[in-house]
């Protein structure tokens, strides 16, 4: 499970639920319930980007909540999720058989469409896949809006994807109800597969939930659900009596074990507070389910490298201004021991245990003013080096992460090229400028076309010539 912190944003028609759980993800740290002003999400899609940014930014301020990295759930009415049988394929031909697939099988114009998918079982047959799809315009609109308050999605989940981590992955049929504040979501669950969903609205009658789950039953009438998963805050305290009463299958409400909440409030922010356990890899793990578009991952990609640039040449600065202190606070002790002996005629009434230690005194402070000259000689390395590997990078290649080996003078680096072009024409450039040597770049990184992962190393001259810069 990664364990990565951020806040959970659960986007209703007129509100908004807000979760964040501390680190030990045992205890409700922060939740809240925000009212929407009427209009701005309609039919399930963000009408104004802007005013919801500032809903957004106000809500950060009064809650007084640090964290910036946010997981998004979207409206289920809102995405199709269908489960399909493909032969065994590597990554990029699952890419395409899914969205071949999905043009059969959901009703969105497929350039018009995000989706993912998840590897639930593996047969030497062949794979099943789950995949979520949702439609372009609807997703960025909540995307947009988070970006625009300055905070930075990581995952973007449905609701019935929440909702399966508090119903377990066992192979039992089992069906989850759950009453949300502005629709009713109806799937049915076995192991980390949803077989069939079905959304009605939250103020639809007790008979026209009755009668939707007796539609499902029916398609399901030859395998017996075992269990009736309850969730949410139902409008109308009919509704579970008469699930029970019309249908007669156990039924249980939704738990888990956590502090800092009462079992009503759990009920109403079950779904952001299930999002908080999502291990938040991005759309190309083939174990996940993850709706953030491409772009924003390429974006925050970036932005995430420049906090860890910052973070290095401040630990950097630290650690030098640290040696200072410790080397200015030994020499003004040693200046202080050696004046207690300047009125003494003779160095021969000083014993030699004196004198093997101040030597030893000495010895410390010469090595420890050798390590600050190393650390201030390199203080300036990585933004130096990048400046001069940026001189060569060409438009549509960003450098997302970098290493440096001081003594062996190689860098590694891994990056994104929009295109084999502009990939080929960084390689070349560094090749025949005079700042690095040894330019290596695995064949195998000209396989895909475009938005190209790729490794590369090289030296860097300065550094294995010895040279000393400041």
């Amino acid at each position: 499970m990664d364990k990565n912190s951020f806040v959970s944003i659960y986007f209703t028609q007129n509100k908004l639920l807000i979760v964040k759980l501390n680190k030990s993800k045992k205890g409700v740290d922060i939740f809240a319930a925000i009212d929407l002003p009427q209009g701005l999400i309609q039919n399930h899609e963000v009408k104004d980007v802007k005013a919801l940014a500032d809903v957004l930014k106000s809500i950060w301020h009064k809650l007084k909540i640090k964290e910036k990295s946010i997981g998004i759930v979207i409206p289920e009415f809102s995405t199709f999720t269908k489960a399909m049988d493909l032969p065994k394929l590597d990554r990029e031909e699952i890419n395409e058989a899914v969205k071949w697939q999905a043009e059969e099988y959901i009703p969105l114009d497929p350039e018009q469409m995000l989706l993912d998918w998840r590897i639930i079982s593996e047969k030497p047959e062949g794979i099943r896949i789950l995949a979520v799809a949702v439609g372009e315009r609807l997703l960025k609109g909540y995307v947009a809006a988070s970006d625009a308050a300055g905070l930075f999605p990581l995952v973007v989940e449905t609701p019935s994807l929440s909702l399966m981590r508090l119903v377990g992955d066992d192979e039992d049929l089992k069906m989850v109800i759950y009453f949300s504040l502005d629709e009713i979501i109806i799937f049915i669950l076995k192991g980390q597969e949803i077989l069939t969903s079905s959304v009605i609205g939250a103020s639809s009658s007790s008979q026209v939930l009755s009668s939707t789950i007796a539609r499902i039953l029916r398609y399901f009438e030859e395998t017996k659900i075992t269990k009736i998963f309850i969730g949410g805050v139902p409008g109308n305290n009919a509704y579970v009596s008469d699930i029970f009463n019309n249908f007669k299958i156990p039924m249980e409400k939704l738990h888990i074990k956590i502090s800092g909440i009462n079992e009503n409030d759990f009920q109403k922010y079950s779904i952001p507070i299930s999002l908080q356990y999502t291990n938040t890899s991005e759309p190309t793990d083939s174990e996940t389910i993850n709706l953030l578009p491409p772009e924003v991952i390429t974006k925050y990609k970036g932005k995430r490298f420049g906090v860890q640039l910052w973070g290095l040449l401040l630990v950097t600065t630290l650690i030098f201004v640290g040696c200072l202190m410790a080397l200015l606070g030994t020499y003004f002790y040693l200046l202080q021991g050696l004046s207690k002996y300047k009125n003494i005629s003779s160095l021969s009434d000083i014993s030699y245990q004196k004198s093997k230690t101040a030597s030893d005194e000495i010895k410390k402070v010469n090595t420890l003013a050798d390590v600050t000259l190393k650390i201030d000689s390199v203080t300036y390395y990585p933004q130096e080096i990048l400046n001069n590997i940026y001189k060569y990078k060409p438009e549509g290649v960003a450098v997302l992460s970098y290493t440096i080996d001081l003594e062996k003078g190689l860098i590694k680096i891994k990056g994104l090229s929009a295109g084999r072009v502009g990939l080929l024409e960084f390689k070349n450039k560094l090749e025949e400028g005079e700042d690095f040597q040894n330019v290596e770049l695995p064949i195998s990184s000209f396989e895909q076309g475009e938005n190209i992962d790729f490794d590369m190393s090289f030296i860097y001259s300065e550094l294995i010539s010895g040279q000393t810069k400041k």
